[in-house]
């Protein structure tokens, strides 16, 4: 990100000018209106939740815009947001070596969720994992911490492999973690944004588009993710964000789900309250995106799936 995206003004303008940048945002998230602190608080998670999401798929913020759309806690989202800007680029190599606990930081990778992936080292297993890191800053507040453990104790009940594993999780220096099994491949949004583009003669992950077996491998890959997202659901988790960008494609053609950062167990009273939008909103059940405060199932997660293997076949989203 460029330096002004890291700067964060004092004051919110009363009219923010007309540039290209801010206008190529999508509709301004919700501003989080709760009764008490503690609601605020899981309401402004949610916010800079949602904002990462939209750096995750390649949107330029503007601290301005941010300041506009929420004056009252505009400011406490930029510091937020500040903790994941800061920390080099995506895939470059970092020049120095940096070390949490038993891990070696090779690169950055992405974001998910309410944490930075790093592509790490395991020094005592000598292997190649992923690592999942809660910044500093963040990792400060009581409420983000526990959902950053709660999204690793869910991760960590389920093995199959069409979802990716969490192998331990740890604090080092006041920054939690944890490990995952490290994917080697493309997530479903990389590859749509090419296949969108390509002739339908054109050589691809899963065949030509204009030969039957196009289809049959497609299909099996999905079927791997309905048999992941069933053992899942046998445990009483539900996802919640099944979209191509949580859904990655490894080397051996398995698609595997990534990110369990909104996955609440069935039954289990959620920590988002009604009004709340969480989730995607083009692959969410229409009873997800009511954001009323009703009972959500694991059938949202099956909405979802299907919603995503529509885009893959019709190159947009239904």
């Amino acid at each position: 990100m460029d330096d002004a995206t890291r700067d964060r003004p004092s004051d919110p303008p009363r009219a923010p000018p007309s540039n290209p940048i801010r206008d190529s945002i999508r509709d301004p998230i919700p501003d989080p209106c709760r009764p008490s602190s503690e609601d605020r608080g899981e309401a402004l998670e949610d916010l800079i939740a949602e904002y990462l999401d939209r750096l995750n798929s390649g949107d330029a913020l503007d601290p301005k815009r941010i300041l506009a759309d929420h004056p009252g806690v505009g400011q406490e989202v930029l510091k937020a947001l500040g903790g994941f800007l800061d920390l080099g680029e995506d895939a470059e190599p970092f020049a120095e070596p940096r070390v949490i606990g038993d891990y070696t930081l090779r690169r950055r990778i992405g974001r998910g969720g309410m944490g930075v992936v790093y592509d790490a080292w395991q020094g005592s297993l000598d292997r190649r994992v992923a690592l999942k890191v809660l910044p500093a800053g963040v990792a400060a507040d009581a409420r983000t911490y526990s959902r950053f453990l709660r999204e690793a104790q869910i991760a960590a009940r389920l093995a199959h492999p069409h979802i990716v594993s969490v192998y331990s999780f740890g604090v080092e220096s006041g920054i939690p973690y944890f490990s995952m099994d490290f994917v080697e491949g493309e997530t479903l949004a990389q590859i749509l944004s090419r296949l969108k583009d390509a002739e339908p003669e054109a050589e691809t992950v899963f065949g030509r588009k204009d030969r039957p077996g196009y289809f049959e491998k497609l299909a099996e890959a999905f079927a791997g993710v309905a048999d992941g997202l069933q053992h899942a659901h046998a445990l009483k988790v539900i996802h919640r964000d099944i979209k191509p960008s949580n859904l990655i494609l490894d080397k051996e053609g398995r698609l595997r789900i990534l990110d369990f950062g909104l996955a609440r167990l069935e039954g289990q009273e959620s920590i988002t309250i009604s009004g709340d939008l969480v989730g995607t909103p083009l692959y969410m059940s229409p009873e997800q995106a009511r954001r009323k405060k009703i009972p959500i199932d694991h059938r949202t997660d099956i909405y979802s799936l299907g919603a995503t293997l529509y885009e893959m076949l019709a190159l947009r989203p239904p």
